[in-house]
């Protein structure tokens, strides 16, 4: 579908509007690819952006509050980083610490990540692993099969109760 089919401008008319702005985002004002911003409910186009601001604005669902409190939250940041935030170089032995305790609560050790390197015996544990993941599995689709039978389930159901009395 081309320009005139959605919004009614032909490229001409896309052309003049980007040298009014200078070929520059109407937010932003970098000199980038620019792409139509367009009202979602009447589809009335506003103006030209870059695909980054275009696409911040449809993130905030178009809602002014929200890019208020986003302002907001971002302002007290700015203001108060707060001692832990203090600038670490990105992909530093420090930042990528901070983010594995950031995602798992915890830092390994140099003694810990040497018993997790790969070697035969870590291999052969493993695939005895997954043979008993396969075994479980089964286990849990007979286990499954035999829930479905009504004798099993309430003979089942009336030891859980039972347990659950004592």
């Amino acid at each position: 579908m081309g320009l005139r089919q959605v919004f009614g401008i032909d490229d001409d008319e896309f052309e003049q509007m980007a040298a009014k702005q200078d070929y520059r985002c109407a937010i932003c004002k970098l000199h980038v690819p620019l792409v139509i911003d367009h009202d979602h409910r009447n589809w009335t186009l506003r103006g030209l952006l870059c695909l980054h601001c275009n696409c911040g604005i449809g993130h905030f669902r178009e809602n002014p509050e929200l890019f208020a409190s986003a302002l907001a939250y971002l302002d007290y940041w700015i203001k108060h980083p707060g001692p832990e935030r203090r600038r670490m170089k990105v992909g530093s032995k420090e930042f990528r610490d901070h983010i594995k305790k950031a995602l798992t609560g915890r830092v390994r050790t140099d003694e810990q990540k040497l018993k997790m390197k790969w070697t035969p015996e870590r291999h052969a544990r493993m695939a005895e692993v997954r043979k008993n993941s396969e075994y479980n599995a089964k286990i849990s689709a007979g286990v499954k099969a035999a829930w479905q039978r009504p004798e099993y389930r309430q003979k089942h159901m009336k030891r859980i109760d039972e347990n659950e009395e004592k």
